[in-house]
């Protein structure tokens, strides 16, 4: 792809670091990526507080609404009367007329933008389906996994995502799993296109310096690391890996497991485990992200312990696979379509502590099949995850749909 004399703009309208995590990290890495190819590029974020950040040629607005935005919203009664017909509740409208008014500013003080790339079919991407008529440009919409985690919710407002998936000029997906959501709800998914997020190849690398984590959490010598790295919460299947924990050290004294992630209402729990360990397990809040591909370098395996569903692929396993690491995965949503089982890392049933130590155990017995598998895991996070492609990838979307909307 040719690098762009002029500059236009894009709008992402999602959420940008910090915090970190999937979604906020694509956006990141996609916002450099447009400003290195010559747009100029402007991020709509939600955020502690309403402000303005400026890096080159990248714009990031944060919004927190306020009482009086809520004030505001009321306000604006027609677009409150004809969300009515969408099946949303009051206090899902004030929200939606907010960020309406708030992507309104942002268009009217920038008359470059010339697309939208929305994330989540609601409330994002139904909101930027409804400006597009009044600003006549082009709507990117991706989905993930929101229909899985209530279907029943998504069933009522059907409506709503049609309205969404028939009036945006692309939808993508991050996984065909996530994709295929749309059919829950009775909706055709054959026009979605599935691009993966990517991940940074270069600083998630088996080069880096396995001792550096190593050293700050005092694991000694030859002993094994098993990595938990995800949300301090229910859903990543933390609760899983605690109760692994006592499993996995009865059968492997020579093993220590480091558990990073950020903040969340497991936490304390996470403690007590770390605590009661005598120095086998180390806890790490809210690891600058900086630091991150140290922690895998660092260790012999990555579990990937999701819950349900929702979970389209997940960048830890990329971010893994790319290290050089095997990541041993729950058997759920998009993740098999990043992991081949026996061959580039291993899939397990979900929420079962047993089957876990088990496969954990049966690993890290077997070295040199597991050096094997780790080296594929990375031939494979080169060739589909590189976010230079991925991205490549998206703007190629970005552009055909601008290129129509300007032929017309």
């Amino acid at each position: 792809m040719t690098e762009r004399k002029g500059k236009r703009g894009i709008l992402l309208f999602g959420t940008y670091p910090p915090p970190f995590g999937g979604i906020s990290i694509h956006i990141q890495y996609l916002a450099d990526y447009l400003a290195e190819k010559g747009y100029r590029v402007y991020v709509a974020s939600d955020g502690d507080a309403c402000t303005v950040e400026k890096r080159n040629s990248i714009t990031i607005y944060r919004y927190k609404m306020s009482r009086k935005d809520y004030m505001a919203a009321i306000l604006r009664g027609k677009l409150l009367f004809s969300l009515r017909e969408y099946g949303f509740g009051l206090m899902e409208k004030l929200p939606l007329a907010y960020q309406a008014c708030m992507l309104d500013s942002i268009m009217k003080n920038h008359e470059d933008i010339e697309l939208i790339s929305a994330y989540h079919s609601l409330t994002r991407g139904f909101v930027a389906t409804l400006v597009k008529g009044k600003y006549e440009i082009p709507v990117v919409v991706t989905i993930f996994g929101e229909i899985y985690s209530a279907p029943d919710y998504y069933l009522k407002r059907r409506k709503a995502i049609q309205f969404v998936v028939n009036r945006a000029d692309s939808v993508l997906s991050v996984s065909q799993h996530c994709a295929r959501s749309l059919e829950r709800i009775g909706l055709d998914y054959s026009k979605i296109r599935v691009i993966p997020y990517g991940i940074d190849t270069k600083s998630y690398s088996p080069a880096l310096d396995k001792a550096k984590i190593r050293q700050r959490f005092n694991i000694q010598g030859e002993s094994k690391v098993v990595l938990f790295v995800g949300r301090l919460i229910e859903d990543t299947g933390l609760s899983t890996v605690l109760e692994m924990i006592p499993l996995l050290l009865r059968e492997r004294s020579d093993v220590n497991i480091v558990l990073a992630g950020a903040k969340g209402d497991l936490t304390q729990k996470a403690m007590e485990v770390a605590d009661r360990s005598e120095g086998k397990v180390s806890l790490a809040v809210d690891v600058p992200s900086q630091e991150l591909p140290y922690y895998y370098a660092s260790c012999d395996v990555l579990l990937a312990t999701a819950t349900d569903d929702r979970a389209c692929m997940g960048m830890t396993i990329k971010e893994a696979m790319a290290s050089g690491k095997p990541v041993i995965a729950a058997n759920v949503g998009g993740v098999p379509e990043a992991i081949r089982d026996g061959e580039t890392g291993f899939l397990v049933k979900p929420n079962d502590p047993v089957e876990l130590a088990r496969v954990v155990t049966k690993v890290l017995s077997r070295p040199g099949s597991t050096e094997q598998i780790a080296a594929k895991a990375r031939l494979r996070a080169e060739d589909l995850f590189d976010k230079n492609r991925t991205n490549e990838r998206i703007l190629s979307v970005f552009e055909k749909a601008m290129l129509a909307t300007n032929q017309r």
